[in-house]
């Protein structure tokens, strides 16, 4: 396809956390690098602001529910009965939505429609008579399976999403794989792309040179010093919490970020000597690209998370940090065997590189 071809592609990303709309984004941002007149139309209720400080190319937002995930009561802790409730609210979808969606998807001149596993974009693309492509490690019937003492009440959602889902033209599953199946495509991690040096990061940053810089991420979600012990920092560390406060906090040797700090979260993971935090998927997938140690935190009872803890463990440099060494502050003294952990002996691939020319390919059929 002509780099000067204009497509417009219609976007529905699942709001639960921000590692789909992460994924999403290095999707787009991959597919701009080889089409720069490529618009996208995103669907969904991560805030525009999260695109805008991730895209270059054109694109417009929409703000709409496109999915319920899991609700959560913390980082690590997810609510089945809040869940459920949200879920009979939810599906099976109004069709008066999804033809209106899809009538408003259509109007924009969309070609077809991608879904970070938001099963309405699927619904909609069907309605419309577009094509559609999922892209996915999980999805949401696999996940809600997981969770047995609750198959009562999932287990009509879990029915009604596994046909929906099947409905995808074109399907991508993006490693590491929760549920491995026959995809078009599979791909290495899907990472957002970091655009500074080290060096500059850190000097941005002000952290001294003689400090080990660690990054302690619990997927932007704020937290207080009292939860994570951090008073008592080792004289070598200097730690940063991105997604912490609501603005920049310097408390000796803690920087607390909002989660719009302006320094981009791929930087963050490049400069930091070691990465302590919840084993979501694109903090997993930057830290694969970085090829830095990282500190996982179990998320105990959530299906995707023995999988993604596993790939941390074999294929990165990955050790698990017990919750309590965070209550405890007793987690600077695993940096040490952190660090020793040997790096990957060549270049790591970015599976959105894979993504795009397979996205542009569909759309000069």
């Amino acid at each position: 396809m002509p780099n000067n071809d204009t497509h417009v592609l219609a976007y529905f990303i699942s709001a639960h956390g921000l590692g789909h709309a992460a994924r999403a984004a290095a999707v787009m941002a991959a597919v701009h690098r080889v089409a720069p007149a490529v618009r996208f139309e995103i669907f969904t209720t991560i805030p525009r602001w999260f695109f805008d400080d991730c895209l270059a190319g054109p694109f417009a937002w929409h703000s709409l529910k496109t999915d319920v995930g899991l609700i959560q009561k913390s980082p690590l802790v997810e609510n089945l009965p809040a869940t459920v409730k949200a879920l009979d609210a939810f599906y099976p979808l109004d069709e008066t939505l999804t033809g209106a969606v899809a009538t408003h998807v259509k109007a924009l001149g969309c070609r077809m429609v991608i879904c970070d596993i938001a099963p309405l974009g699927i619904a909609v693309a069907h309605r419309a008579g577009l094509p559609s492509l999922l892209i996915e490690n999980f999805t949401w019937d696999w996940i809600y399976a997981g969770y047995p003492e609750y198959a009562v009440a999932l287990q009509p959602h879990i029915a009604y999403l596994e046909g929906l889902f099947a409905l995808a033209d074109y399907h991508i599953q993006a490693r590491p794989v929760c549920a491995p199946g026959d995809p078009h495509l599979t791909v290495a991690p899907i990472s957002r792309l970091p655009r500074l040096s080290a060096d500059r990061t850190r000097r941005a940053l002000e952290v001294p040179r003689d400090k080990q810089l660690v990054v302690l991420t619990l997927g932007g979600t704020a937290t207080s010093p009292g939860q994570l012990n951090l008073d008592r920092l080792p004289e070598d560390l200097f730690l940063v919490v991105p997604g912490s406060s609501d603005g920049m906090v310097r408390t000796g040797r803690t920087l607390r970020l909002p989660l719009r700090s302006g320094i981009n979260h791929p930087d963050l993971i490049r400069a930091a000597n070691v990465v302590i935090g919840k084993a979501g998927y694109s903090t997993l997938a930057e830290i694969y690209l970085a090829d830095v140690p990282f500190g996982y935190v179990s998320r105990t009872g959530f299906r995707e998370a023995p999988v993604l803890e596993a790939f941390a463990k074999d294929k990165l440099r990955g050790l698990k940090v017990p919750v309590e060494a965070l209550r405890e502050g007793s987690w600077p003294a695993l940096i040490p065997a952190l660090t020793a952990l040997p790096a990957a002996r060549a270049g790591r691939a970015n599976g959105a590189a894979r993504v795009a020319p397979f996205i542009v390919e569909i759309l000069t059929q």
